[in-house]
């Protein structure tokens, strides 16, 4: 009899070993899986950042060359990449980033156009619009 207890006694401490595995394997699959995800978001951010961050070069390219130069050929080779660039903010969202993108890109292209120092809108309008392409821009990073 004492054997069948031995026998019993064991058989539970091996299944509550199991278990006790199966759950540390479970969570080390969670932290292995919460490691992913964060490494996963990181690159995401990276990538908008980017984005973000090439329409501002070609914007502020725009913004600096144009009024000076005051060349339509130089407005003609960096409109169509301000639009390129901002379509791929159109692509990567978030939609606030975007319109806000789309705002300082009409500034920048209408007064642009003009060549009278940024029009009727006045520099100030396009610091403006550029500011607060920033500060959306900010914003949906720092949720991301």
């Amino acid at each position: 009899m004492t054997g069948f207890f031995s026998w019993l006694a064991g058989r539970r401490q091996a299944t509550g070993a199991e278990a006790a595995g199966r759950a540390q394997a479970g969570a080390l699959m969670a932290t292995v899986q919460a490691t992913l995800d964060d490494q996963r978001r990181a690159r995401a951010v990276d990538h908008r950042r980017q984005i973000y961050v090439q329409f501002l070069e070609v914007a502020e390219e725009l913004l600096l060359t144009v009024p000076s130069s005051g060349g339509e050929e130089v407005f003609t080779s960096l409109a169509p990449r301000l639009a390129t660039a901002r379509g791929a903010i159109e692509i990567e969202g978030p939609r606030e980033v975007a319109r806000a993108a789309k705002e300082y890109m009409n500034g920048l292209l209408v007064g642009g156009r003009t060549r009278h120092c940024f029009g009727e809108q006045g520099p100030q309008r396009v610091a403006d619009l550029r500011l607060a392409y920033l500060a959306v821009m900010r914003r949906a990073l720092n949720e991301a």
